[in-house]
Formats: C-alpha cells, sequence, structure tokens
C-alpha cells in the first residue's frame, strides 16, 4: 500500500463512510507499533507528530521525517504522515520538502487577518504539490483547564471567524 496522499485516504474514507484514526508518535518504536496495528488490521492510519520546536526527536526534524516517511512506505496498510500544529509557514514548508502528505498550520495565536495570510500561503504550496493542509483558528482545549467564559470569548472560535475564513 505505502505513503499515501491524505486526500486520497480521506475521499476513501467518506465515499466507504469510516473514519482514519491520528495517532501522534515519537519514535520509531512507536511509528513500528502503529504501522503493524494497521497491517493487522489492514486499516489506514495516520502517522502525526505535533510541532514543539526542532528537537532532534520532533516531527520538524529531518530523523524523524524520515523514520515516519519511511515506515509509511514500507507498510502493507495505507498509512499517510501528518505534521500536527505546526507553528511556522517554515515548518509546514519543511514539513512538505521531507515528504509529509498533510500539514496543519496552527495559527491560533495570530490575529485573524494574518490568520487567514499564512493560511493561504500554506494551502498554496501545498496544494501545489498534492499535500493537505488543515488550519486551526481558536484554542483547543485540552480538557484539564478550566475555561472561563472570559477566555472562552478570546481564544476560541467564533462562528463569524469561522464563516469568513472558509
Amino acid at each position: 500500500m505505502a505513503l499515501l496522499a491524505m486526500a486520497t485516504m480521506l475521499k476513501h474514507a467518506k465515499a466507504n463512510h469510516y473514519a482514519i484514526p491520528a495517532f501522534n508518535v515519537w519514535d520509531l518504536q512507536s511509528m513500528l507499533a502503529l504501522q503493524q496495528a494497521a497491517e493487522q488490521e489492514d486499516a489506514p492510519v495516520i502517522i502525526a507528530g505535533a510541532e514543539v520546536g526542532d528537537s532532534i526527536g520532533g516531527p520538524s526534524s529531518e530523523y524523524w521525517a524520515s523514520l515516519a516517511v519511511t515506515c509509511a512506505r514500507n507498510s502493507t496498510a495505507p498509512l499517510a504522515v501528518h505534521l500536527d500544529h505546526g507553528k511556522r509557514f517554515e515548518s509546514a514548508m519543511r514539513a512538505i520538502r521531507l515528504g509529509f502528505t498533510s500539514v496543519m498550520i496552527d495559527a491560533s495565536t495570530l490575529p485573524f487577518a494574518e490568520k487567514v495570510a499564512i493560511t493561504r500561503k500554506v494551502v498554496e504550496a501545498g496544494h501545489a504539490v498534492g499535500v493537505t493542509v488543515e488550519a486551526e483558528l481558536g484554542h483547543v482545549g485540552s480538557g484539564e483547564e478550566e475555561l472561563t467564559k472570559e477566555i472562552k470569548a478570546k481564544v476560541c472560535t467564533r462562528p463569524d471567524e469561522a464563516v469568513r475564513f472558509v
């Protein structure tokens, strides 16, 4: 099956009414376990890595990307490789160059106009080479923090902004 474009996986899932899980992984052992489980179940899976800086083991590193892309290419199950919560345009471009099939640009902390501008740039670059792009407008809670009415108004996605964004 090998490394698949995220768009291909999502199109098949939509047509056949199923979901595709994404798992954030950090090392070779977790990638291989994920690959093995996908192969045993003959199920598509998304290998994801959240950007946490340019550490040697993070998804923005060439080491992580090489492991994830190689794992996906050698799988008998359909696997995609996704950059989760890329914080900068440069991070998304690096992930695309390293072979990721999908990237997320998380510009949620920026003013609305800047969110739109950076997302547009990532979408144009990604779509030019068949990479899907996900974007985040507002805060996604972890369930651990208390979101007061004031905090929600400040950090959560506003429906009117979501409509304008789309």
